[in-house]
C-alpha cells in the first residue's frame, strides 16, 4: 500500500561513500588471468534520485580523507543539502567545509577515532534524554 506523507518536502540529501574497489575482469566469471585491483573510487550519491552525482579516484598510497572536499566540489550546489558520510570523515575540517564553505548540513557517525567528541555526545545525549540502543541513539 502506498504511503503518503504530509508536510514540507524532505531536505535534499547526499551520501559520500568511500572504499569501492575497482577490479579487472567480470565478477563471477572464470577469468583468463587473475583479477587485479585497479584502485578505489569515492562517490557521492543523491539519496532521493539514487544516482551517482560525483566520483573521484583514490590513489593507492592514500585514503579518502584528503579527497573529501574535492569530491564535494564536483557538486554544484550543496546549500541546504544533508550530507552523510562514514566515521572516517568525522573530521573538524570536513564539518567546517560543509557548513562554512558549502552551507550544507551533515550527519557523521562518531566512533572511537574521536574519543573527546564521542564523550561530549554521550553527555549531551544523557542531558536530552537519549540512550544508546543497538550501536545507535534512540529516544527513551
Amino acid at each position: 500500500m502506498p504511503c503518503s506523507v504530509s508536510g514540507p518536502p524532505a531536505a535534499p540529501a547526499a551520501a559520500v561513500c568511500a572504499a569501492h574497489s575497482r577490479w579487472t575482469g567480470k565478477p563471477g566469471a572464470a577469468p583468463a588471468a587473475p583479477r587485479t585491483r585497479l584502485g578505489i573510487l569515492m562517490a557521492a550519491i543523491d539519496h532521493h534520485a539514487g544516482m551517482v552525482i560525483g566520483q573521484i579516484d583514490v590513489p593507492g598510497k592514500t585514503n579518502a580523507i584528503p579527497l573529501f572536499s574535492q569530491l564535494c566540489d564536483q557538486i554544484a550546489d550543496l546549500e541546504g543539502v544533508v550530507v552523510t558520510a562514514d566515521a572516517m570523515h568525522c573530521q573538524t575540517a570536513h564539518a567546517d567545509y560543509l557548513v562554512l564553505a558549502r552551507r550544507a548540513h551533515y550527519i557523521l557517525p562518531v566512533k572511537g577515532n574521536q574519543p573527546a567528541l564521542r564523550n561530549q555526545c554521550r553527555v549531551v545525549s544523557a542531558l536530552v534524554g537519549l540512550s544508546r540502543n543497538y550501536g545507535g541513539v534512540a529516544r527513551v
